[in-house]
């Protein structure tokens, strides 16, 4: 076992609380073993590694944990890291993945309350983006912030920039949506209108019919 404090998205992916679908069929989350020296420290790398194989133009993340894992900031960043290095592992394949994570945000919204928010951008400058996005819940702004966090992680500085303003913003919440989805199959109709004046709008209009 994974020996921590916290709940960790691979450790309830390889116990069955949270599962993976693609195009439909369950992913196979059973292991074997852990690599050419059985060492437990290469798990996830191996979870990923067997769940990318398997998957195919979308995945859906859901599962009895699923809200419990998402009801403390350690959830929101573990679940973001997780989805943005398997979308990573589709670069090298015909078209990006399309990842939905299923999980209902407005109950999640009641253990995020809204609050003062400051980000830290790469340049040591310190923003703050408590009114950006003031219709958007405090549980989806921080879900955002994630995801830019582990995508900017992923592409290094500089080169990605973190959003300076509200319109910045508003601008990677669309792009987001073009690869990352959170909440019910009618929560998610939400995207419509987030990317309705952006450049994605047909890319997140051809994701929504992947999980609607």
């Amino acid at each position: 076992m994974i020996y921590t404090n916290v709940m960790d998205v691979y450790e309830l992916i390889r116990t069955g609380d949270v599962k993976l679908y693609s195009n439909g069929k369950k992913l196979d989350a059973t292991l074997k073993d852990f690599g050419k020296y059985n060492v437990y420290v290469n798990f996830r790398q191996y979870l990923m590694d067997h769940l990318f194989k398997q998957a195919k133009d979308c995945v859906v993340v859901k599962g009895d944990k699923l809200k419990e894992l998402l009801t403390e900031t350690h959830g929101l960043d573990n679940l973001a890291a997780f989805v943005t290095h398997l979308w990573v592992r589709s670069w090298n394949k015909e078209g990006d993945l399309s990842i939905h994570v299923d999980v209902d945000i407005e109950e999640l919204s009641a253990f995020y309350p809204k609050k003062e928010t400051k980000l830290n951008n790469f340049l040591v400058q310190q923003l703050n983006a408590t009114d950006w996005f003031p219709e958007m819940s405090q549980f989806e702004k921080d879900w955002n912030f994630c995801l830019c966090s582990e995508v900017g992680g992923v592409i290094g500085y500089p080169g990605y920039e973190w959003p300076r303003t509200d319109a910045c913003f508003r601008y990677e919440v669309a792009h987001h949506a073009t690869n990352f989805m959170i909440g019910t199959k009618e929560q998610l109709k939400r995207y419509k209108k987030y990317a309705a004046r952006s450049q994605f709008k047909e890319e997140v209009k051809k994701n929504l019919k992947l999980f609607t």
